[in-house]
């Protein structure tokens, strides 16, 4: 199904700051002379953003006209709201009922006591999530504090979701075809793109397949004073384990 592009490509760019002081009147910063709409003025006037610095540039798709330029000379640290450009692009596109499918393949005979005498590959598709965020209903479950800022934030809100769920169902999928044993490899083949690193943190790439974000979560709470802390993590594998020797101290 052919979906109908907007009429009008919005980019908003937004940077709350206290520190900056008041806004100031977004109609003397406006370079189009275009009145800026009343539901979109009453978002930039709410107490929740005194302080805050906006910006706003509307572009009517088809002419090409800048329609509202809102201090379009400000130098805004854009930060995660470029996500809303290439995410709203993509979902566009693709709409908003599309799934994705990661196949899994074989190579070798299976033999009638359901023994696969070869390789099971995965064929990665770009499932970032593979059903780690997925919740009963469908939607994706997220949270205000996610663990992939918790070292920068110094905490987390986890989601509920089993993070290897996704894993889960397909090794289900597999026994279902009759496949309860492999003697080769199990093979995932993440050829979809090249991977590159984010935030040029070497240690961490994007790739077209991940495991909990490709995090694990310690959740560390405080037992008595004197004994060693309650450490847990997930996901849990046979591929590693956490030893800890953090201790609970006095208040």
């Amino acid at each position: 199904m052919t979906r109908p592009r907007l009429g009008f490509t919005f980019a908003l760019l937004i940077l709350i700051a206290a520190a900056f002081g008041a806004s100031g009147g977004c109609s003397d910063n406006n370079k189009s002379g275009s009145e800026i709409p009343p539901d979109i003025q009453a978002i930039f006037d709410k107490p929740l953003y005194d302080g805050a610095i906006w910006g706003l540039r509307v572009i009517d798709q088809d002419t090409g006209e800048v329609l509202i330029n809102l201090r379009p000379d400000y130098d805004f640290f854009i930060g995660s709201v470029r996500k809303t450009f290439t995410l709203g692009e993509l979902l566009i596109e693709v709409g908003p009922d599309h799934t994705t499918t990661t196949p899994i393949h074989y190579q070798g005979t299976i033999g009638e006591d359901g023994v696969l005498d070869g390789d099971l590959i995965l064929v990665a598709t770009g499932d970032l999530t593979m059903g780690g965020r997925t919740l009963p209903n469908g939607q994706i479950a997220i949270s205000n504090f996610d663990h992939n800022e918790a070292n920068s934030l110094g905490n987390a809100v986890l989601t509920t979701p089993n993070p290897i769920q996704g894993y889960i169902d397909l090794a289900a999928q597999v026994a279902a075809a009759g496949i309860t044993h492999v003697t080769g490899d199990i093979v995932i083949d993440d050829r979809l793109f090249v991977p590159f690193t984010f935030r040029n943190e070497g240690n961490f790439a994007i790739r077209p397949i991940f495991v909990n974000d490709d995090c694990v979560d310690l959740i560390i709470d405080p037992t008595d004073p004197g004994n060693l802390a309650s450490v847990d993590w997930r996901p849990v594998s046979s591929a590693f384990g956490v030893d800890s020797i953090l201790e609970t101290t006095a208040a």
